[in-house]
């Protein structure tokens, strides 16, 4: 898990943060969205190998992120 890139989208901010500094401290590198669009935008810009999602976080729903990641481009994906 040294060095994963991890995207955390939960949109309660004291989890978020819980969470980020956790998989920090295990030696992953941490990017955090509070909302859909944020996730979307990480999403698009350097996909994570790992997702940990809220299921019910605002602005865009869950399952589109999680189409978005199975349509990422295949150059842009670990």
């Amino acid at each position: 898990m040294q060095g994963a890139r991890i995207l955390v989208a939960v949109h309660e901010p004291a989890l978020r943060g819980s969470l980020k500094v956790a998989l920090q401290l295990a030696g992953c590198l941490v990017a955090e969205a509070g909302n859909g669009k944020e996730a979307l935008g990480i999403l698009r810009e350097e996909p994570p190998q790992l997702l940990l999602l809220d299921l019910e976080i605002p602005a865009v729903g869950s399952i589109a992120i999680l189409a978005e990641m199975r349509i990422a481009p295949a150059h842009k994906r670990p």
